[in-house]
């Protein structure tokens, strides 16, 4: 009988934890979607705050760059990404209400939902303007933004998740072994929060990803 190896136990500890947490999570209502309307503080690319109240909302659908990301164009190797998507947010939603459409919450307690800002997306407008990626929907604004080289299509750059795994993995002082398994928790509980099939794409595209690197 060959030992398991960490991969073998990553895929074995990941496949029972989704199952586990798509019973809890379709075992459980979630009461519908629900509607939130006013005015906002923008936090980042991707994320708001209700001015009234104080609940946090996650553009759902999309991944922008961490406020603090930077990604490396031709003319500017420091260029402040994850700078640019928060102030490129903060225009699309101006000073009036935001229009969101929640469907539940993130792994972090956020609201998740799809904002409009004078009758037109937010979140379809960040990934098409090349300054969020695709994270379960969307596809087709992110294949025009590559295309046309908008934004981050323009630079080279981390993916948002991968850029946030590896400063964790950096400030926890974190070995590979310990990396591969916060990639599947990570995976895990950022693509529950889109629906199974997107969370299944994820754990398959790491396990394929994972295996390759340890073959």
């Amino acid at each position: 009988m060959r030992a398991f190896s960490p991969f073998d136990l990553a895929l074995t500890l990941g496949l029972f934890l989704l199952l586990f947490l798509a019973a809890a999570y379709w075992g459980t209502p979630v009461g519908g979607q629900s509607e939130r309307v006013g005015a906002v503080r923008v936090v980042d690319g991707d994320t708001v705050a209700f001015l009234k109240g104080g609940a946090r909302l996650r553009l759902a659908g999309i991944d922008a760059p961490e406020r603090e990301q930077t990604c490396a164009r031709p003319d500017d190797p420091s260029w402040g990404c994850g700078e640019d998507a928060r102030a490129f947010l903060a225009q699309r939603v101006g000073t009036g209400p935001l229009h969101c459409a929640v469907s539940g919450k993130d792994r972090y307690g956020r609201l998740l939902g799809r904002c409009t800002a004078g009758g037109a997306s937010v979140n379809a407008a960040m990934v098409d303007a090349g300054l969020a990626v695709a994270y379960g929907d969307y596809h087709a604004e992110e294949a025009r933004a590559r295309a046309a080289q908008r934004g981050i299509w323009a630079s080279r750059f981390d993916r948002p998740e991968n850029w946030r795994r590896r400063q964790r993995a950096e400030k926890d002082g974190g070995t590979a072994w310990g990396a591969t398994l916060d990639a599947v928790f990570s995976a895990l509980g950022d693509a529950l929060s889109d629906g199974l099939e997107t969370l299944m794409e994820r754990l398959f595209a790491l396990f394929d990803k994972t295996g390759r690197n340890a073959g």
